[in-house]
């Protein structure tokens, strides 16, 4: 137990963590996050729109 509590653990700098993983960039990262919601909302838009306009042609043929 004695070697485990004597050990020193030396922490890297910050600068070789950055460069090791680097991350996007968060403008990219939020543009795309946005088209990506704003094209899940224009589909499920779509969807219902669908849906309802076909529920009124079958009323209107008289399914």
């Amino acid at each position: 137990m004695s070697t485990l509590t004597g050990t020193v653990w030396k922490s890297h700098s910050r600068t070789a963590t950055a460069q090791a993983l680097p991350f996007p960039d968060t403008s990219k990262v939020s543009v795309m996050r946005e088209k990506a919601v704003a094209f899940r909302d224009t589909m499920i838009v779509i969807a219902l729109q669908l849906v309802f306009r076909a529920s009124l042609a079958m009323r209107r043929w008289n399914y």
